[in-house]
């Protein structure tokens, strides 16, 4: 296992290079984003398309759905991948008191608890087996929920199954998980590797 420190280096480097746009994350998150994605830097490009999407899903401008939908999505979809260390993440920006305020006009309700369980069903069982997911479309209309509301959750859900099939991949466990003891950074993995911004 590769155990991940949760503070960032201040790095200076070029905009959309993956460091960059970690370090900007952490700090909208206050800090609490792991390191994790310096185990990818052996592939610039995947890790900045990994962040990219990241930000824009969780942390864009005028999303259909609040912050704190996302980050309980995100929770529900890596407690149902089995990935730990994902979930742990979402967990601690999720204790810091995120606001339930709602970002746009359409928002949903954050205090409805129909709609909340609707959304973490929602993450659990397309996490888990995407088929049974038919139907959930109009089940979202039904409570309320927009158009880009529901295609946002999906679109959230989505992207943390891949993030949390990338961080059991990769072995990534938080730091103060047990683990064996092993080198912090991933083997094979050129300390020169130059990131790719095309």
């Amino acid at each position: 296992m590769i155990r991940v420190s949760g503070a960032a280096p201040n790095v200076l480097g070029l905009m959309l290079n993956p460091v960059d746009v970690m370090v900007e994350m952490q700090k909208s998150e206050g800090n609490t984003g792991a390191m994790w994605w310096t185990e990818y830097l052996a592939f610039g490009r995947g890790v900045t398309a990994h962040l990219d999407f990241y930000r824009e899903m969780m942390h864009g401008d005028h999303l259909p759905l609040s912050l704190r939908d996302r980050h309980a999505l995100a929770l529900e979809a890596s407690r149902a991948t089995g990935c730990t260390f994902c979930a742990q993440h979402h967990e601690e920006i999720l204790d810091q008191d995120v606001p339930d305020e709602t970002e746009t006009d359409d928002d949903c309700d954050d205090d409805n608890e129909d709609k909340a369980a609707l959304l973490a069903e929602l993450a659990s069982v397309l996490s888990r087996d995407p088929t049974a997911a038919v139907g959930f479309r109009e089940r979202f209309r039904s409570a309320g929920f927009t158009a880009a509301q529901f295609q946002h959750a999906i679109f959230v859900v989505s992207y943390c199954n891949f993030a949390s099939r990338c961080a059991l991949a990769m072995e990534l466990v938080a730091e103060d998980d047990e683990a064996p003891d092993e080198a912090t950074s991933s083997e094979g993995v050129d300390d020169d590797a130059s990131v790719d911004h095309q």
